[in-house]
């Protein structure tokens, strides 16, 4: 797949602000597609399946919600349900969620000390004011979801599509369809551009 066209770091991080200050999800967004996609056969009507894209997600608790979501996302763009036959397309996704701690400052207190009488016929007094960072560690999160289409005569991929959001305290099952949204929200998508956009849309 060719490399993906990056925006400016300036115009991400005002997007960023602005997704703050209205609770709006800030999303990473990338697509990719075999250039000849649009005369490829129609997806209408055609059966899928979802699998995963690595071993260990096969034992993932949350895997089965997980394509049983995307599942209803690709019943959208008319794929029927495989239902255990022979899926002609085979939807490859793949999940990945990375904790972390940060440092949330907090407001600068002072703290003050007084000193009085010290020693033998020594009298010293005094106030002395000591500045205090307060703040909390918190728990973010980076999340990233990942889509492949996948041709399941010749496992040739035809679509593929991933998005990020970094730095939300919310769990992957809580923003997973959010995340999905945004990824088919207007699929196939331009190929090889990478966006930041604020989910929901306006309006």
């Amino acid at each position: 797949m060719p490399a993906s066209r990056r925006i400016p770091p300036i115009l991400a991080l005002l997007v960023l602000v602005a997704a703050c200050a209205n609770g709006r999800l800030p999303l990473s967004v990338t697509h990719f597609h075999d250039p000849a996609f649009e005369s490829l056969e129609p997806l209408a009507n055609r059966t899928a399946d979802v699998i995963p894209a690595r071993p260990a997600l096969a034992d993932d608790p949350r895997f089965t919600d997980f394509g049983d979501r995307l599942g209803q996302r690709l019943a959208r763009l008319g794929l029927r349900p495989a239902g255990g036959g022979p899926a002609a397309i085979h939807a490859r996704l793949d999940y990945v969620s990375t904790p972390r701690q940060e440092q949330r400052r907090g407001p600068r207190i002072g703290i003050g000390i007084g000193v009085g009488h010290v020693g033998r016929h020594v009298g010293v007094g005094g106030h002395v004011g000591v500045p205090v960072e307060t703040g909390r560690q918190v728990k973010l999160w980076d999340h990233r979801v990942s889509v492949a289409l996948v041709r399941a005569q010749d496992g040739h991929v035809f679509w593929e599509g991933r998005v990020l959001l970094n730095g939300t305290g919310e769990p992957l099952d809580a923003v997973f369809d959010a995340m999905l949204d945004a990824l088919f929200a207007d699929f196939p998508g331009a190929n090889g551009v990478t966006r930041t956009v604020l989910w929901p849309p306006e309006g």
